[in-house]
């Protein structure tokens, strides 16, 4: 039975059916052959007068040999939901999913960026992020990674220069527990429980941490020695295309000044830092 899902105009999947046939050079009749439909089931696609289901459109974006994204185009165009792909480490398209957030971190310094998978876990740092956690979390820049509720919980990262910091942690609350609710991973569950044992999380959490989310990120308030108070927009993406989950799910974590303009000195430092880490892949 087919099952709605994302949204798309009428005739979406018909069109690229369509398009990659003929860009495989196979009749309607070859393409229900190979699939082991008929050829009326095909026209039928073809001219969105049938819709098929998940496991059809699945073995035609195989025999039409269509990569992860292609194969997630189609499926989107039939109104289901993407499949997350793991993405072998010898892979083309690992290599190029590497270079390409190698080269989106390089061009968000000397503003702080990290990448992050779908629990908060540190994948990547850029030399701004870098720069941040050794001026003002030396003990966590000693370590060979870190998880952003680390960072911001604990004192060994940025809670003594937060102001109200149990804000901020109560929204990176709210989005573990939800992704933990989604995907039911152990490690999340047990990086949820451990923090929530903590006493000083607000019993509230749940409560505050809703009202903290907006569809891009949140808003910290800090106060740094020798810079005063000042305000940072935490603004997150997520990598790869629509149509294109890879596995781990990961996110773009940048933040950047409330003012939208960058500290000489601040740029300065992040210039002059030629400190290296594992996370660091330049």
């Amino acid at each position: 039975m087919h099952e709605a899902g994302l949204t798309m105009p009428k005739g979406a999947f018909g069109r690229l059916l369509k398009f990659w046939r003929k860009t495989r050079g196979l009749s309607q009749e070859s393409l229900a052959h190979k699939v082991g439909s008929s050829l009326r089931h095909i026209s039928f696609l073809e001219t969105g007068k049938s819709l098929p289901g998940q496991e059809l459109v699945e073995k035609l974006a195989e025999l039409l040999e269509l990569n992860v994204r292609e194969t997630n185009n189609l499926l989107a165009s039939a109104g289901y939901a993407p499949t997350s792909f793991t993405l072998k480490p010898d892979s083309y398209e690992h290599h190029w999913l590497r270079q390409s957030l190698i080269a989106t971190l390089r061009g968000f310094d000397p503003f702080p960026a990290m990448i992050i998978d779908q629990y908060g876990s540190a994948r990547m740092i850029n030399r701004g992020m870098l720069t941040l956690v050794k001026r003002f979390a030396p003990a966590t820049a000693a370590k060979d990674s870190f998880n952003m509720v680390d960072l911001i919980f604990t004192e060994q990262g940025f809670k003594p220069f937060l102001i109200g910091w149990e804000d901020t942690v109560c929204a990176l609350l709210m989005t573990l527990q939800q992704d933990i609710l989604m995907y039911q991973d152990p490690w999340a569950s047990q990086l949820l429980q451990r923090v929530l044992q903590e006493k000083s999380v607000p019993k509230d959490w749940r409560k505050r941490g809703s009202k903290q989310m907006n569809v891009t990120g949140f808003v910290t308030t800090t106060e740094f020695p020798g810079r005063g108070v000042e305000q940072w927009m935490h603004v997150f993406h997520t990598v790869g295309a629509t149509s294109f989950v890879s596995e781990p799910k990961l996110m773009i974590h940048a933040i950047f000044p409330k003012e939208h303009c960058c500290d000489p000195k601040w740029e300065e430092l992040v210039a002059r830092c030629d400190a290296d880490h594992p996370l660091l892949p330049y």
